[in-house]
């Protein structure tokens, strides 16, 4: 009976083990970038929020008002930080690419 619950025990173990290492592998295709964005009022910083969370393969979304800065993680196999800069641009901003592209 002990032999049972140690190979159902070592079974669990393997599935959690497994199911970590496939969730890591998923995030590798993420990337992070940010841009400077000419918005300067409330209304601007919602309508970005409530638009750019939706583009195509988008993760997380910050946007901070104070220092006219989006934050954008994205998946690259589904979009490209051309392709989010547009997005942004269509939206009636001027937006500049920051340094700080993260992969």
């Amino acid at each position: 009976m002990n032999n049972v619950k140690f190979k159902l025990l070592l079974f669990v173990a393997f599935l959690f083990v497994n199911f970590n290492v496939n969730s890591a592998e998923k995030n590798s295709n993420d990337s992070t970038v940010t841009f400077f964005v000419s918005m300067d009022c409330l209304n601007c910083k919602q309508k970005i929020e409530r638009n750019i969370a939706f583009e195509k393969g988008v993760k997380a979304l910050n946007v901070d008002l104070n220092n006219k800065i989006v934050r954008i993680t994205f998946n690259k196999n589904k979009n490209n930080v051309e392709k989010l800069k547009q997005a942004i641009v269509k939206l009636g901003y001027q937006v500049a690419l920051t340094d700080s592209i993260s992969k």
